[in-house]
């Protein structure tokens, strides 16, 4: 699922057209800012990084990891990596080939090579961070040099990116030579996140919610219908939508009375100044418990039941998995400042659903004969590639292991058959397909 909204996807396709893609290899004075992102986040701390190079008077060029030449990075002396974790562990698409080429056999020794990686996640999965380190362990094993520490952030990442940025780029500038600059301005770190609308909303109507896995009580799969008539909201297919929803007031009143809290205390955060009641009900997390937050809030707490949790690994996740805020506060009080509190908790955000269209749909199980997506572009396969040829656009969106890999494997038999092709030359085609944004994929 894509972090990004209409109109984000607008702005980076109107910032981009490659601008961003041009690969200088072979400078040994040039700092390489990468970034493999699926949502947005980590193209926008790379931006940042970027920028406060420049400023700093560093040469730096601004690379995604999905037009990258995996072979080149043998030649890149000094290197920021910003790049996500998407599931259990999962790196985005744009990521996955110069990961792969890096943890292979094929990838030469980066001996004297520089490099500092910011891993952005969620953690409210496992292994949230996961790709990064990836990264981060291949680098090392071919002798390359981390010059700042790897940073990991949780989906509210921006303090933490914001402070990557700094430390990371000013490692560097111990390092690199700098051009001389005429700035008698201070640098402002502010991200350009992905998903950030300044409260572009609309509230839609439900119009029909029903349960799709009613024999799993532990985990609810939902099915909602909105209405956005008359909201003026336009979209096309690889554009996402987010839902924002917000806890329960009922939940925050037991919340509040159970901790005795003062319902009107003021919360100040940055610019933003609100009551602690509000606050709890649009801004946090409060139904969703993560090891992250176990673990931040044990630092506050000194409580040694939870010491003791969270050294169980299974006894930590299956805690996590069937517990949330109210029930952190109850099981292992320490009566924590709410101020305090808060700033160790998740931020609430929206949730981002890919918007995918297409004439023909399989449902493989609406009728006991299974119909698969494969199966009908392989039906229509003489159709599809006119389509492609006319210059139509393919976009995915699934499962990564099963619908991609099958999918994928469809479209390049299409090729092969009505090129007609061979299989390098298919290969190909499909590869220049993605580069040109032809062929996009939303997976997980």
């Amino acid at each position: 699922m894509n972090s990004e909204k209409n109109i984000t996807e607008t702005r980076i396709r109107n910032q981009g057209n490659n601008k961003y893609t041009k690969v200088m290899t072979g400078d040994k004075d040039l700092l390489h800012v990468i970034y493999g992102s699926r949502t947005g986040n980590s193209r926008s701390a790379a931006a940042l990084a970027h920028a406060y190079a420049k400023f700093l008077g560093i040469q730096s060029e601004l690379i995604d990891m999905q037009a990258f030449p995996p072979e080149n990075i043998g030649k890149v002396e000094n290197m920021l990596i910003t790049v996500s974790t998407h599931g259990e562990g999962d790196p985005p698409l744009a990521a996955e080939k110069l990961l792969s080429y890096l943890a292979g056999g094929s990838a030469p020794r980066m001996d004297r090579r520089k490099f500092s990686i910011l891993a952005l996640g969620d953690s409210s999965y496992r292994h949230f961070c996961k790709t990064g380190h990836d990264f981060r362990d291949s680098l090392i094993r071919l002798g390359a040099e981390e010059v700042y520490n790897l940073q990991e952030c949780d989906i509210d990442f921006e303090e933490g990116a914001k402070s990557w940025v700094e430390g990371a780029v000013n490692a560097f500038r111990e390092i690199l030579p700098a051009l001389e600059t005429k700035n008698n301005r201070s640098f402002t770190f502010e991200l350009m996140a992905p998903g950030d609308a300044s409260g572009d909303f609309y509230s839609a109507r439900i119009i029909e919610k029903k349960i799709l896995n009613e024999s799993n009580p532990l985990k609810q799969t939902m099915h909602v219908k909105l209405s956005l008539k008359n909201s003026g909201i336009a979209y096309e297919p690889g554009d996402t939508i987010g839902v924002s929803a917000f806890n329960s007031r009922m939940l925050v009143d037991d919340l509040i009375k159970g901790q005795g809290w003062d319902p009107t205390h003021v919360l100040r955060e940055k610019e933003r100044i609100g009551m602690l009641k509000q606050a709890l009900i649009s801004d946090y997390e409060l139904t969703l418990l993560t090891p992250l937050v176990l673990k931040k809030y044990a630092a506050l707490a000194q409580n040694q039941s939870l010491n003791k949790l969270l050294q169980n690994e299974k006894l930590l996740t299956d805690y996590c998995n069937t517990r949330d805020i109210v029930d952190m506060l109850t099981d292992f009080p320490a009566g924590t400042n709410i101020d305090d509190l808060v700033k160790v908790m998740r931020k609430l955000t929206p949730r981002l659903y890919s918007v995918a269209s297409s004439p023909k749909v399989a449902f493989s199980r609406d009728q006991a004969e299974k119909v698969y997506v494969t199966q009908r572009m392989l039906e229509h396969s003489s159709e599809l590639f006119r389509w492609i040829s006319d210059g139509a656009v393919v976009y995915l969106c699934g499962n990564k292991r099963k619908l991609a890999v099958s999918a994928r494997s469809a479209l390049q038999s299409i090729l092969e058959r009505e090129g007609p092709m061979t299989p390098d030359k298919a290969a190909l085609y499909l590869e220049k397909m993605k580069a040109e944004r032809q062929y996009c994929e939303d997976v997980y």
